[in-house]
């Protein structure tokens, strides 16, 4: 009987840790602004100008939103701790290379260094890496969730914010076309 007792409060009490530990994982993780499930919260089509920015990329050269002036342009503001930030990478890359000629792609790294960013990026990811290390543009973006993408029309005002990750390329696609021809 002794035995079973025993048994009995070392399920419970196990039941009871995991609880607390999916507890404080789900607190963390809100707290972080990285949305759970790749969530879809705070969707939003917006026209306002979007704020000018300047930052280093990965490969030396600098990214200035009004040099990409008269083009589409879709920021991925992301993080190398965020787990959908890093699922959501390969999708951004395939709509990217279909996309190209007609919207510049520019994922916006958030407060992290260059080797941390470089060594979480692919070999295979060929749009634009910039560093926002300070964390200033993403602050004027009004950045509170990861990711978070803003697409920005020719003239450079925002068409649309897509806070949380898209779950597949035809998702993405999708999103962009409903904001290109809209």
């Amino acid at each position: 009987m002794g035995d079973t007792m025993r048994r009995r409060r070392i399920i419970q009490w196990s039941v009871v840790g995991v609880l607390v530990v999916v507890l404080v994982v789900v607190v963390v993780m809100r707290v972080a602004g990285c949305p759970l499930l790749g969530g879809r919260g705070g969707d939003g089509v917006v026209a306002d100008a979007a704020p000018e920015f300047s930052l280093p990329t990965l490969d030396g050269g600098t990214v200035e939103l009004s040099q990409l002036r008269g083009e589409w342009v879709l920021l991925n503001f992301w993080t190398t701790w965020c787990h959908f930030c890093i699922v959501q990478q390969p999708y951004l890359q395939a709509a990217y290379e279909e996309r190209r000629d007609g919207i510049e792609f520019v994922g916006i790294n958030l407060g992290e260094g260059e080797d941390r960013v470089r060594s979480h990026t692919d070999d295979d990811i060929t749009f634009t890496i910039a560093l926002d290390t300070r964390q200033t543009t993403g602050a004027a973006y009004g950045v509170r969730h990861l990711p978070t993408l803003v697409l920005i029309d020719e003239e450079g005002m925002i068409r649309g914010i897509k806070r949380g990750a898209f779950g597949s390329k035809a998702e993405l696609n999708e999103w962009l076309d409903q904001l290109i021809s809209g």
